[in-house]
């Protein structure tokens, strides 16, 4: 008799994510009606790509409020004279000690957001999981509102990327679930191995067909746990590989849809460490 974990809801963000990539891939390379609405796909990208990067950048600079008043002149009191012995630039080397120590404070008490793409929109960079990826010729980036259009109601999950080959259908998504809000008292206890066990079990249920074993899959000096699954529809076989890192309270998973004789090393090699 099979042994069962015990199966929670986490991982539905996952799989109703993939159960959607997976549709939209079996319609890359098809036929002419299945062509059509990926070119709209690609001009949305390009129009959604612009607007933000024209919205990034418009931003007056502000000066901190109560700036003039920190001058004698505004006061009413007279500027304190410098000591003669005081070394020119001793105020400053310390105030800049101590912006320098704020940033990688920031960087470790941050929290998941989506990626940032670069001005060419090739590079995405992802600062709290750590890694960048880097997009191959001929595919097309994917906005955060067609990736919600996407997965759908999935409550506690966060799309921070999505790039897809418009040839043949592979694509690339990476996502947060928030284990606090799907698992709640039982979120520390949910690490990658329950997570697939439970992802496993969902899997099964939508017809998808799980890998027997999990392999260590590295990024750099990170380390996931890689689940593959070989899912069909309307006859297209495809490769699903979840590639999943358990973040403070979050689970952070890289999902690949890739073609039947590709590798997960293949997509694994268009990330890498920052």
């Amino acid at each position: 008799m099979k042994k069962r974990a015990l199966m929670g809801k986490w991982g539905c963000a996952v799989l109703a994510c993939a159960a959607a990539v997976m549709i939209s891939a079996c319609g890359g390379g098809g036929s002419e009606e299945t062509q059509e609405p990926a070119e709209n796909v690609e001009a949305e990208v390009q129009g959604g790509a612009v607007d933000e990067a024209g919205e990034g950048n418009q931003q007056p600079e502000e000066e901190p409020p109560g700036a003039e008043s920190l001058s004698g002149e505004e006061s009413g009191e007279p500027e304190a004279e410098k000591p003669e012995n005081e070394e020119p630039g001793d105020g400053a080397d310390s105030e800049e000690d101590a912006e320098e120590g704020a940033p990688e404070e920031t960087e470790t008490q941050g929290s998941p957001a989506a990626g940032v793409w670069d001005e060419e929109q090739t590079v995405c960079t992802d600062a709290y999981a750590g890694v960048q990826f880097t997009m191959p010729e001929g595919w097309i980036p994917v906005t955060q509102e067609q990736m919600a259009q996407l997965g759908g109601d999935t409550a506690g999950s966060l799309y921070a990327m999505m790039a897809v080959d418009l040839a043949s259908g592979s694509n690339v998504i990476t996502l947060y679930e928030d284990l606090e809000e799907t698992a709640g008292i039982l979120a520390g206890a949910v690490d990658e191995d329950v997570y697939i066990e439970s992802l496993r079990g969902q899997l099964e249920a939508q017809g998808i067909v799980p890998g027997e074993e999990v392999e260590e899959k590295s990024i750099g000096s990170q380390t996931y746990h890689c689940l593959s699954a070989i899912t069909e529809s309307e006859g297209v076989v495809m490769n699903q590989y979840y590639l999943l890192r358990k973040i403070d309270s979050h689970m952070f998973c890289i999902l690949i849809t890739a073609q039947e004789d590709e590798t997960a090393d293949e997509y694994i090699a268009m990330f890498a460490e920052v």
